[in-house]
């Protein structure tokens, strides 16, 4: 391939920053699917940012695979750790509403898993949850809260029934994941209920403390899944305002994953295949922005041809169909059967949920979504 210089690509994105074109119709055909995990990081629920951040990928891929398949988006709240200030009532957005998975990934490794002893203030957790995030406003949207934690609900008061109040006509749903912790679960509990009472949700419980023994991608050669994986990134051509940040995030989502678990990379690697990450890094990718943005369906050739300069559309076709067959080799090594057999079990309710955080996210979303 002709080499081109770093001018010529900017020349190229900024035309692309001022297309019209840029909104893909696609994405406004799906229905949205927000889901906020907001997470206790109080000692008392030492391990939970490693169930969350450790299964991200996992959730995405079953969710990603639901029927009708959602234009998902994630954010992240915690609570109850006093690094994040009494002002906040201990709570921090860690990543509003998204479709940047890595930048979601990014921000739950900064998080040192140290156990800090807070004051578990729900309700305020609440409050952050239902109104400072990025909600959908379309009326069709599927809004839900995973509120995972324990505690007294009630120890600054009973504002949390006008937060679960204000969700419910928002049509949030709350879902509680209650964890049980020494001897105060009777107390506890009937307020955890409560509040998934109030939104409709469902309340269950788990334990921090069990991994999940079921692995998704049986069989599969770690050493040629990251080879594939480290060529796939190189060919990213990295432009734009946004481009260091998703770059980062890129590099942090990949080493978090891999240091985990194999699961979890795979996982990861398996979403890296997809549309839906292609369409997120048409912002700070000039080859998706250029094959995805500028034309009026992903992959248009024709059009990119007859529209724009042939030399700038030769190199981008050409460099995105170098894009498609690495993809495709990474693909290969993580067959589409293997998710699709997980979902058969999730989306028939065959699954046990055995108090794991995974199963009874994916258990609870999929009976949801279904019904709705």
């Amino acid at each position: 391939m002709k080499k081109v210089s770093f001018k010529f690509y900017l020349i190229v994105y900024c035309l692309l920053i001022f297309s019209s074109q840029f909104t893909l119709a696609q994405k406004d055909a799906k229905r949205p699917l927000d889901i906020v995990f907001c997470v206790d990081l109080s000692g008392s629920t030492n391990g939970l940012i490693n169930n969350v951040r450790d299964n991200l990928w996992l959730i995405i891929n079953q969710a990603n695979n639901m029927v009708p398949a959602p234009d998902l988006r994630i954010a992240v709240v915690g609570y109850s750790r006093p690094s994040f200030g009494k002002s906040t009532g201990y709570v921090r957005i860690l990543s509003d509403l998204t479709h940047n998975f890595d930048h979601v990934a990014a921000e739950l490794y900064k998080l040192k898993p140290s156990i800090e002893k807070g004051d578990q203030y729900v309700s305020a957790a609440l409050s952050t949850c239902v109104s400072q995030l990025s909600w959908s406003k379309n009326q069709q949207a599927f809004k839900t809260i995973f509120l995972c934690g324990n505690g007294m609900v009630t120890s600054n008061g009973y504002d949390y029934i006008k937060y679960c109040e204000q969700a419910a006509a928002k049509n949030i749903i709350v879902n509680t994941l209650y964890i049980p912790n020494g001897a105060n679960i009777m107390r506890e509990l009937p307020a955890w209920r409560r509040i998934s009472t109030i939104t409709s949700g469902m309340q269950s419980e788990m334990t921090v403390a069990n991994r999940d023994n079921v692995i998704v991608f049986t069989d599969v050669n770690l050493d040629r899944i990251k080879a594939a994986n480290n060529k796939l990134n190189s060919s990213y051509l990295w432009v734009g305002p946004e481009s260091e940040s998703c770059r980062k995030a890129l590099v942090t989502a990949d080493s978090g994953a891999f240091y985990s678990m194999k699961d979890a990379f795979f996982n990861r690697a398996y979403f890296k295949c997809t549309e839906e990450y292609e369409l997120v890094l048409k912002d700070c990718d000039l080859v998706n922005a250029y094959t995805i943005g500028s034309a009026t369906t992903p992959n248009d050739s024709s059009y990119l041809a007859s529209e724009a300069p042939v030399k700038f559309a030769n190199h981008f076709i050409e460099m995105k169909e170098s894009r498609t067959k690495l993809i495709a080799n990474l693909k290969q090594e993580l067959p589409d059967s293997l998710i699709t057999n997980y979902k058969q079990l999730f989306s028939q309710g065959l699954m046990p949920e055995k108090n794991i955080f995974t199963r009874v996210i994916l258990t609870v979303l999929f009976k949801q979504w279904e019904r709705r």
